[in-house]
């Protein structure tokens, strides 16, 4: 073969990619965020929440939870091109199941969280934003209630009673679900008491929800799904202790997993 073959069979290619006009302007390129997801997100850690009942950390995988934690359809959207970009979403990432799923045996699996480092326990709760994504799994006809509670400091890790209370009771698989906050006062023996409640439509509600809640001093605000649903009179005058975060099923249990879990005060 002669020698200059190679170069003449290389030639006409390298003509061709001259002559193709180049792009005029910027590029425009269809991004997507990167993953920026450790192992935890928030205070989504072993080290910082202390699980009781049926509550068990999952070793799960960064795609997984990219997809768990969309919840509106601009996240899910956001999820599906940070999927498909090419990016390597393998790395361990962990979420936290308070009940499992599909259970039929016994009554009520039940599984609780605590975050026992929320508030000081000298002083009274200062305004804070926390903001809790479960996703919620099962088969026709499981429901669970889901719990939010500020407990009054103790000297044992999980508290005492608390003083603020937001249940969504009951979503299900075509359930009207209640959203529901509970105040009570400082004296022994004071019971829950409702200052604020919000029916919910019947759905299947099966998938990820995030709840939001944005205290200031006099005002409770809670989102579901970043929709307001309602605010509330709240005033915690004194000092807190750990969140609690509890869920619970009858039979068969509708699986509740807290997939995120953030929150900010001064």
């Amino acid at each position: 073969m002669s020698p200059f073959r190679p170069l003449l069979l290389a030639l006409p290619l390298a003509l061709a990619a001259c002559s193709t006009p180049k792009p005029q302007g910027p590029v425009l390129v269809d991004r997507v965020e990167p993953p920026a997801m450790a192992a935890t997100s928030g205070v989504l850690a072993p080290d910082r929440v202390i699980v009781e009942g049926s509550a068990a950390w999952v070793q799960t995988t960064v795609a997984e939870m990219v997809q768990r934690r969309a919840v509106t359809a601009t996240e899910r959207d956001r999820a599906e091109r940070t999927l498909a970009s090419g990016a390597y979403l393998g790395d361990a990432a962990q979420y936290l199941r308070l009940t499992p799923a599909n259970v039929t045996r016994g009554s009520f699996q039940a599984g609780t969280a605590y975050l026992t480092d929320a508030f000081s326990p000298e002083a009274a709760p200062q305004p804070f934003q926390m903001s809790i994504t479960v996703d919620l799994s099962g088969s026709d006809g499981a429901t669970a209630g889901l719990s939010v509670e500020l407990r009054d400091p103790s000297s044992s890790p999980t508290g005492g009673t608390g003083q603020l209370l937001i249940t969504l009771m009951d979503p299900g698989v075509g359930n009207t679900a209640q959203l529901t906050v509970s105040t009570r006062g400082a004296a022994s023996g004071d019971a829950f008491e409702p200052v604020a409640s919000q029916p919910l439509a019947s759905r299947d509600w099966r998938g990820s929800h995030r709840l939001d809640l944005d205290y200031t001093p006099g005002e409770l605000v809670v989102a579901l799904d970043s929709v307001p649903l309602v605010s509330a009179p709240v005033r915690l005058d004194r000092p807190a202790g750990p969140v609690y975060v509890g869920a619970f099923a009858p039979v068969p249990t509708m699986g509740v997993a807290i997939v995120d879990w953030t929150f900010t005060s001064p």
